[in-house]
């Protein structure tokens, strides 16, 4: 059960409060009842934490003050609501707001202790963004902005993230290398990002995208001086992975591999040299023309395959044959106009120039 007695003290103490901090605290009050209007339309199973909700309206305006001490105790609370209401899958706007309430909250911290030169560490809301992409894969990235320090401790410190999949287990800390203040007090912008890997990501999820993330910084003792909590959605497109170069078995880059004539492409590198070890084993120039005839014209060649096609005739009668039947269906067929040097004759050398060239 949630210890929503301190919560409530913090957002009903803007009257024990002047100025910004009665504001901040008025203004996370509003924020948390949005977050409780939120679950009028949710699931069953988001509804079931509503009396928690609800007894945190009740003692309202029992609470009359605030402890500052107590500020991260509610915020804690506020985040541990934030994520049973992400693990019932209540609407992302209830936990949203949730956190809000807690960054605002967090606020008026910032602001109670500057006017006391007292507190430990501070960063601005996280910002993160979904569509990131590090070493070539999808990635979130997460950001603290501004980190401020005062006092700095006379130890080091450093900044931690973790994540979870809103129905899973925290991973462990990533933690960073640890520093020394090197002023007083400390104000650091764009103090720390963190990735967390798509793959990662992916491996750890259990509700269809949904992640919170929080980032700390804690003293060389391990105590933690700051804090942040976000939710996020990762549902990152599918990689689109090229498809390898079609191939049609006579050299890489035949440049009419991917032309199609009468609505085909021509023989892939597979079927070309299946057609070619049965053209080399036919009885007679006549079983290859008759071979010609059944595969060409539903599969169509290259002009570099309708050469090698070519060359499995010995005289030049019967190869030119063969490219009047072939060459009706040879995708790039002006190509192949420099295979009439294939032809002894000349005149059946100047025939296929024309066959080549006609297009027909």
């Amino acid at each position: 059960m949630f210890r929503w007695v301190v919560l409530v003290a913090l957002a009903t103490s803007a009257a024990a409060l002047a100025g910004p901090e009665a504001k901040l605290l008025k203004k996370a009050g509003q924020q948390f009842d949005e977050a409780m209007k939120g679950l009028k339309g949710a699931t069953a199973a988001c509804r079931v934490i509503e009396p928690a909700f609800g007894v945190a309206k009740k003692n309202v305006a029992a609470l009359q003050k605030v402890q500052r001490a107590d500020v991260a105790v509610a915020r804690n609370e506020l985040a541990e609501l934030a994520w049973t209401a992400g693990s019932r899958d209540c609407p992302e706007g209830v936990v949203a707001k949730i956190l809000g309430t807690s960054d605002l909250l967090e606020a008026a911290r910032v602001s109670w202790d500057s006017k006391r030169a007292v507190g430990d560490g501070s960063f601005a809301p996280l910002a993160v963004n979904v569509n990131g992409v590090f070493e070539g894969e999808p990635a979130v990235f997460v950001s603290t902005g501004e980190f401020k320090l005062s006092p700095c401790p006379g130890n080091t410190f450093y900044f931690a993230a973790r994540f979870k999949s809103a129905k899973g287990e925290w991973t462990e800390w990533v933690t960073t290398p640890a520093w020394s203040c090197s002023t007083q007090p400390l104000v650091w912008a764009n103090a720390f990002t963190h990735t967390l890997r798509g793959s990662k990501l992916l491996e750890e999820d259990l509700a269809n995208g949904r992640f919170f993330v929080r980032m700390s910084a804690f003293d060389g003792t391990g105590r933690e001086l700051a804090f942040r909590d976000a939710a996020f959605v990762f549902a990152p497109a599918p990689v689109k992975v090229a498809a390898p170069p079609r191939e049609c078995g006579v050299k890489k880059d035949d440049p009419g591999c991917n032309t199609e004539r009468n609505g085909h492409l021509p023989m892939d590198a597979m079927t070309f040299n299946g057609f070619m070890t049965a053209m080399k084993n036919g009885a007679s120039d006549l079983s290859r023309h008759d071979l010609i005839e059944r595969m060409v014209p539903s599969e169509g060649l290259t002009a570099l395959q309708f050469g090698k096609v070519l060359d499995q005739f010995s005289n030049d009668s019967t190869k030119f044959k063969a490219a009047q039947l072939a060459a009706p269906f040879v995708v790039d067929l002006p190509r192949a106009t420099g295979f009439s040097s294939k032809f002894e004759v000349d005149y059946f050398a100047g025939e296929f120039t024309r066959l080549c060239t006609s297009g027909r």
